[in-house]
């Protein structure tokens, strides 16, 4: 990225969410599931809720890809409460810090204004828009990437050649509807 951002930290917990995930399946190895919420953690403590939801979302859906709805369900509920304990926790220390008014700004800022339409002038798309500018660079290096990676993914066992690039498809739209509709 050409500027730093909170959402760096979103990205790298989901990253790190999305190795642990595919890494255990891969090599046919239990899954650590002791490292989703202390990541989940991590990402709300850099983003709030959306440090959450993000690699939640992503990890959700590479298991239900793989149609593990254990999994699925395991990282749901992970996520609830990771989310429900860390909302816990930002509300009593904003009450704590500032009263009730403080609380609703907060509550305001994490929430309430990014699921509403008060903010004038940026459309529903805008952080699709944005990310070609703040990640101008990275994109030709991603597709160069992938380019040169194909040899080796196909020499991955995995079900089909291509499923690692479907599973990146999925994580990149799972970002980009999260990112764009609050």
């Amino acid at each position: 990225a050409r500027s730093i951002a909170l959402d760096q930290y979103t990205t790298l917990v989901t990253m790190l969410s999305f190795y642990f995930a595919y890494s255990a399946h891969l090599h046919h190895k239990k899954t650590k599931w002791w490292c989703f919420p202390l990541l989940f953690l991590f990402g709300f403590a850099c983003r709030g809720p959306i440090g959450i939801v993000i690699p939640a979302s992503v990890v959700g859906s590479y298991y239900l890809m793989q149609t593990d709805w254990s999994g699925m369900l395991k990282i749901a509920g992970m996520a609830l409460v990771t989310l429900i304990i860390g909302m816990a926790l930002l509300a009593w220390a904003a009450y704590a810090q500032g009263g009730a008014d403080f609380l609703h700004e907060v509550l305001g800022m994490q929430i309430f204004t990014r699921l509403s339409d008060s903010k004038a002038g940026d459309p529903f798309y805008y952080y699709f828009v944005n990310s070609f500018g703040t990640y101008a660079i990275a994109y030709p290096i991603a597709v160069f990437t992938c380019i040169g990676l194909l040899p080796k993914i196909r020499k991955l066992e995995l079900d089909h050649p291509l499923k690692l690039i479907q599973l990146l498809t999925v994580w990149t739209l799972v970002i980009i509807i999260g990112m764009s509709i609050p």
